[in-house]
């Protein structure tokens, strides 16, 4: 369940469950994050659910490097398939205080 305060991620498109990774910091690099049962979460977010009360951003790539998708206060469903972001996501910060997508990304958390 994501709870008040987190950014949740899920690898199926339904997100509903356990979430795949909560956090409320980010992730630098989703590979470096391990999944239970081996593997780990670089390239496998397919839905997400923003309670953090801030945007939260997807990049493409490792450091906030790459295209990036900004996800608004409350938004909890699948990543439409119009962004082309499904399963490609490698890093994940909050926007900055405009609510844009800087690159920047900390540890993870």
């Amino acid at each position: 369940m994501c709870t008040t305060g987190q950014f949740c991620t899920w690898d199926s498109p339904e997100g509903t469950g356990k979430p795949s990774f909560a956090m409320r910091k980010g992730a630098n690099n989703l590979a470096d994050v391990k999944v239970d049962g081996g593997g780990d979460y670089n390239n496998r977010i397919s839905s997400v659910h923003n309670l953090s009360g801030k945007v939260f951003c997807l990049y493409e790539h490792l450091g906030g490097k790459g295209r990036s998708l900004p996800i608004s206060k409350g938004y909890r469903s699948v990543i439409p398939a119009k962004y082309n972001f499904n399963n490609i996501t490698t890093s994940v910060g909050p926007a900055d205080s405009t609510g844009k997508c800087d690159g920047t990304v900390p540890g993870e958390g």
